[in-house]
């Protein structure tokens, strides 16, 4: 059994949590995942997504095998598979609102136009009332969070090799 000692007694929110029988919950496709899936979304070394949680990103994870598949094969090769970059991407226009679209910057582009197109108020202040971390991040910021993520998960995998 393995035990996680999570929280903070400072503040009585120390809990210890199974992470045996968690496993035990989850496919073997999830866990191999779990890494990817981690770095992506934001870990210590790599920035999360504003205002979305982890457990709802999990979710939506766990929904799709290709998604499971794709965070899964982040790391494994030598660099970002360009399959593997293109269901990311498709993941982050779904967890950004935008179903239709596999491209983020068309996805930037949907939520910005109907944000402005919208029959609530004069435009401009539209624009000053919404926050940009709601968007989802453009193409060369994307490629940017998949290079930082893959060579996280190079760099735990292969800790005892040189890269």
């Amino acid at each position: 059994m393995l035990w996680m000692d999570a929280g903070g007694s400072s503040d009585n929110s120390r809990r210890f949590i199974d992470v045996s029988a968690i496993v035990t919950n989850l496919t073997p496709g999830v866990c191999r995942a779990l890494s990817g899936f981690h770095a992506f979304t934001g870990c210590d070394f790599a920035a999360s997504f504003p205002r979305k949680g982890k457990s709802r990103l999990f979710e939506l994870m766990v929904k799709d095998s290709r998604y499971v598949e794709a965070f899964s094969g982040l790391g494994r090769s030598s660099s970002v598979a360009a399959e593997v970059a293109a269901v990311i991407e498709e993941f982050v226009c779904i967890l950004c609102g935008v179903r239709t679209l596999k491209d983020v910057n068309l996805a930037r582009f949907h939520l910005f136009r109907k944000l402005c197109l919208s029959k609530k108020g004069p435009p401009i202040q539209k624009i000053k009332s919404s926050h940009p971390c709601c968007l989802p991040p453009c193409r060369a910021v994307l490629e940017q969070k998949l290079i930082h993520s893959f060579m996280f998960i190079r760099r735990r995998n292969n800790t005892t090799e040189a890269l």
